[in-house]
């Protein structure tokens, strides 16, 4: 039975992973990690793990939920230079330190009636004003996202890849998505109008809604809560899946993405991790950047909270800690 006949229900034509069954690998991993190297993240892999190069010469994981085989063979030599972070294991090394990122738990008992009244009077008011539909070809996706993109990148000035304000690496980072069998795309329609796309893909037991973005007008209509309630219910449908991934914990004016979620039911799950770091690399953080030193350590998370007032998510899952 193919994964596509485990599903109940879903949108005609949405690209659907790989069986669960037959299968060594973590499903959905190598073909997401490729994706996001062809798109120009700083991705690499070392035996069975592929690490994201987060600051120059520092790698954490690529995704923060899967476990990293112990020992140090399988470490990217440049960690030496600057460092490493990754989940401890049995057999490895002592944690001595946490890896925080945000997941919905439970993710097959999804259902409206989880959120609160006010929750859910915010979906229904957005699906009064607009639909959400597969979008399955490349081509449709470039020339209709674009300009949501545009509108999402001024209001934010969201920094990471960038240069997908320039249409044709925005085409190429469209390209590099598409590539992936196991992406689903979704966009919010209001009548003949894009105004929000939200892409996603199964990884391991885990939904990664990796992508979200929305015009200024869809995010005052509650398109966001819409999105959401839409992909949570995919991933309720789909056997296998047990949480739905945000992505890393965020800080500054990127806290507000974590409250939104966070609001709606998601936990910050925090894993004991084993950090590596150089030593001369370490002394320098201690004493130029102490605060982002305890957070990297875990020790306090101080100034990781600041969200604006309101319900509302600026954010692309496609950030340098996801």
């Amino acid at each position: 039975m193919s994964q596509l006949d485990r599903v109940k229900p879903a949108p005609p034509g949405v690209a659907r992973p790989t069986s669960l069954s037959g299968r060594t690998a973590v499903r959905g991993l190598d073909e997401y990690a490729l994706a996001c190297r062809r798109s120009g993240q700083r991705l690499l892999r070392c035996g069975t793990t592929w690490w994201r190069e987060v600051r120059p010469c520092f790698f954490r994981p690529f995704l923060p939920f899967l476990d990293v085989p112990s020992g140090s063979a399988g470490l990217p030599w440049r960690s030496a230079l600057g460092g490493c972070q990754y989940p401890s294991g049995e057999g490895g090394p002592p944690p001595n330190s946490l890896l925080p990122y945000l997941a919905f738990e439970d993710a097959q008992g999804y259902s409206i009636q989880h959120l609160s009244p006010r929750l859910r009077r915010y979906v229904r008011a957005a699906e009064r004003r607009y639909v959400i539909k597969p979008l399955m070809h490349s081509a449709e996706f470039k020339e209709l996202a674009h300009p949501v993109y545009l509108e999402f990148h001024e209001r934010t000035g969201y920094g990471y890849l960038d240069n997908r304000v320039r249409k044709p690496l925005f085409e190429r980072w469209v390209d590099a998505e598409f590539a992936d069998s196991g992406l689903v795309a979704l966009g919010a329609w209001a009548g003949d109008s894009l105004v929000a796309t939200g892409l996603s893909r199964v990884v391991g037991d885990a939904w990664v809604y990796s992508t979200f973005f929305a015009t200024n007008d869809a995010l005052h209509g509650h398109v966001a809560n819409l999105m959401l309630h839409h992909v949570r219910t995919l991933a309720s449908s789909v056997e296998g899946v047990a949480t739905v991934y945000t992505g890393m914990q965020k800080f500054g004016a990127g806290a507000s993405v974590d409250a939104f979620y966070e609001r709606r039911g998601a936990v910050m799950v925090r894993r004991p991790a084993v950090l590596r770091i150089n030593p001369l690399a370490g002394w320098m953080l201690r004493l130029l950047k102490p605060d982002t030193w305890r957070r990297l350590r875990g020790d306090s998370d101080a100034g990781a909270r600041t969200p604006p007032p309101g319900d509302r998510m600026d954010g692309d899952g496609s950030g340098d800690d996801r």
